[in-house]
This record gives C-alpha cells, structure tokens and sequence, in this order.
C-alpha cells in the first residue's frame, strides 16, 4: 500500500485552519489581556511590543512585532488558503510572543495582572496543536519555543495505515479524550479491525506481541461483553474493575498495537534490505 502523508489525511478531516488563526489572532490583538501600572489595559500584542520584544534573543532583523508577524506570514489573508505548514509556523510564532510576556511577569519585581484572555490564547494554542499531534516545547536558555511531534510513533503509525483510522489513531492521544474510556473503546476497535488481516503476518514476526493484542481485545470489553454476569463471555475481573482501570488498560493495548504495525513496517523494510543483500553478493561473484 502507497505510504499515506499524515498532513493530508489529517487536512481532510480539519477545514477550520482559518477560523482557528482568526481566533488566536483575536485573542492576540484586539482582546485586553494584561493590565499595567495603574490599570492601563492593553493586548498581548502590545504589551510584547511595548516590554519584551527588544530584548528578546530570537528577534533577528526585525525591527517590531509587526516586522516579525510579516516575517513569518502571520497576516491573514481571505483569499489564502492555509496548509498545516503554513498553519503550524503561525500558531508557533504568537506561542513564542505568548512565552515573552510569561518570562516578563516571572521575572518582574512588580508583575502586571494578567486577565483569563491569556490563559484561554494558551489552551487555543495547545489545542490547535494536539489536533495534529503536535506540541510546543520551550527552551528557556536560548528564548525559544518549537513546535514538533507529540509522539513520533504516533505519527510513523497514522501514515501506513487505512485514511480513516490514522485519523483515529492521532484522535485518541487528544487531551480531551483522557477520562473518555468508551470514546478511547471505540478507537481501539477500529484499530484491532484494521490490524485483523495482518494477524497472520504479525504472528510470524512477533507471536508474543499477536497473542496479547487479540487477547486483550477479546477479553477486556471491546468485542465482547465481559462485564455482564451471566453472558458466556463473562470475566469477573474485568467486571470489577475501574473505568480508571480499564483505561489504563486501554492505553497499554493502545500503546501494543502502535508497535504492531510499526513491527509490520519494519518487517517490509528487513525484506528490502536482504534484496539489497543479495544484489551486492552478486556482483561480488
């Protein structure tokens, strides 16, 4: 099977990449976010401009936030359409206008009041971000933050797999799904669905690893109905468990069936390796 791009498959079920800039570009310009010395209110925007943005160490050429907005493509335009490269680097540059202000107040003698508008940017941000398992990280020697993988597993897995289930796949790691055990459920059956075919082929690489994938999926209430007392399928165990417990579980089987189609890759790519083994004896003789 051609190898998927996780971005376009993950583009055709997210359409809102402009609704989402224009939200974090409200935030950020227009709605009041912090307020100075005798109760000046201002926008981030502003206030960045006004007492961090000079100083800070990745500033480059640019001469104010607006020449930095330029620079990175920040200005939305209606008539653009926004690809999630585009889309990541904007969401990065105002996350790291966002770490200015934070690293002021920090160190301020006498930290300005920062409204709930800040903290809302912040949840907008890591939210659009998660969406495409993806996530910042700051570093605070260099004043930098990065945007990058969440989990690159997870991302390696979503581009081999059917469209529909890699979206599931980067769907279960979101924040808001935590706590969502049936949500979570529904993802693991149509992983174990999309893995059933390869079974045989996992068997042959991993036996292990098949066996106590199928297990889990037969016995931990997901095909079957292991919690009802009385149903021949029944398990006492289980049916004494928490929905904390269960999750956990659930996250473990999740975990085990990421390494199965990572182990199935890996098997094409071992085959491939040993036809270029035998190319080069070849020409050796």
């Amino acid at each position: 099977m051609e190898r998927n791009n996780i971005f376009k498959l993950l583009e055709q079920n997210y359409k809102s990449f402009e609704s989402n800039l224009f939200r974090i570009d409200e935030l950020f310009q227009k709605r009041y976010m912090i307020e100075q010395n005798f109760g000046q209110k201002t926008t981030l925007k502003n206030f960045v401009q006004q007492h961090c943005f000079y100083s800070w160490k990745n500033r480059g050429r640019c001469i104010d936030v607006d020449d930095f907005l330029n620079t990175i493509g920040y200005p939305l335009d209606p008539y653009e359409t926004i690809n999630l490269y585009s889309y990541l680097d904007r969401i990065e540059g105002i996350y790291n206008l966002w770490y200015l202000a934070k690293n002021y107040r920090y160190l301020s003698e006498k930290p300005p009041k920062f409204y709930i508008t800040y903290s809302i940017l912040k949840t907008l941000l890591d939210d659009c971000l998660s969406d495409f398992n993806y996530k910042a990280y700051y570093n605070s020697e260099v004043e930098q933050l990065i945007v990058a993988e969440d989990k690159p597993e997870v991302t390696a897995v979503a581009e081999i797999v059917d469209p529909q289930t890699a979206f599931e796949i980067v769907r279960y790691n979101h924040r808001t799904l935590q706590g969502n055990f049936e949500a979570k459920k529904r993802i693991l059956l149509t992983m174990g669905a999309e893995l059933e075919p390869k079974r045989n082929v996992l068997k042959g690489i991993n036996q292990s690893l098949e066996r106590n994938i199928f297990f889990m999926l037969n016995n931990l209430n997901l095909r079957h109905n292991n919690c009802a007392e009385g149903d021949k399928n029944y398990k006492k165990a289980v049916a004494s468990m928490t929905p904390m417990d269960l999750e956990h579980w659930y996250d473990v089987l999740y975990q085990m069936i990421l390494l199965a189609n990572l182990e199935l890759e890996n098997s094409k790519r071992l085959h491939d390796i040993d036809s270029l083994k035998n190319t080069l004896s070849r020409e050796n003789l």
